[in-house]
């Protein structure tokens, strides 16, 4: 086989599942390489004085966020930005869009290109196996909770017990435990907050669950409900981390601020 040759195949194959429609804003993409939910990844891409901007729906990152997949703050949040800016491109946490701006002398072909590299590697990002997953939501919280309660709580991991929490708060001031945090994104580590929960004494420090989401989330429904019946304190961290702080502020043990 001849250089050529294989050039034309391996051309052939790149772009044999490759579609482009004309839509109002400029041109839609669609190719045969799946995101992490099974769907093809398609774009947008529009044209503005002799520039190309190109984009997704926000299907991609919004069902990642619904599903308990992704978060918009901690770690993977961070290696998704620094991934992105690599390619030039940028995630819009309004609209839950991955958005390349234009950049001068660029064709199109190029920031598509481009573009769809970036929206390979972070599907890859999302697909991290489970218990990078569970590592990687635990540092999460983790994250949110250092930057809302660092200035009035010491903040670290439990070590001295049977069935650890992911984060001990304990007060600054009065030195006593103010809250005992699980990352709950299985139904595993539901029911083991859950068991620290009926053991605790009334004067304790309160038990909470920081849950990522329901079913494809890491928790099944009925493991909640059975949870929620039993008085664990269960803020989602997937509908807002900004919520799910100030439900564990609320809650946290009151004599020990």
């Amino acid at each position: 086989m001849k250089s050529d040759e294989l050039k034309n195949l391996i051309c052939r194959e790149f772009c044999g599942g490759l579609s482009v429609s004309t839509v109002p804003a400029g041109f839609a993409v669609s190719t045969d390489v799946a995101k992490s939910f099974g769907d093809p990844i398609s774009f947008y891409l529009s044209e503005a004085n002799g520039e190309f901007t190109v984009e997704d729906d926000g299907d991609f990152i919004a069902t990642a966020i619904a599903s308990g997949t992704f978060t918009d703050t901690g770690t993977r949040a961070s290696v998704l930005d620094a991934m992105l800016e690599e390619h030039g491109s940028y995630l819009d946490r309004d609209s839950c869009q991955i958005r390349r701006e234009p950049i001068a002398g660029e064709g199109p072909a190029r920031a598509a290109l481009s573009f769809l590299s970036a929206m390979i590697r972070a599907r890859d990002i999302l697909l991290l196996n489970r218990e990078n997953v569970a590592s990687t939501f635990a540092d999460d919280v983790r994250s949110a909770i250092k930057e809302n309660f660092g200035n009035d709580y010491v903040i670290e991991d439990e070590t001295e017990a049977d069935n650890p929490a992911d984060v001990l708060l304990k007060s600054k001031r009065t030195g006593l435990r103010a809250a005992l945090i699980y990352a709950a994104n299985s139904n595993e580590k539901l029911m083991a907050a859950l068991l620290r929960h009926q053991e605790r004494e009334d004067d304790e420090a309160p038990v909470i669950a920081v849950v990522s989401g329901l079913n494809k989330g890491g928790v099944s429904t009925r493991r909640f409900e059975m949870a929620q019946n039993r008085g664990l304190l269960m803020p989602f961290f997937s509908s807002g981390p900004k919520q799910a702080i100030n439900y564990i502020r609320d809650h946290v043990r009151a004599d020990a601020a």
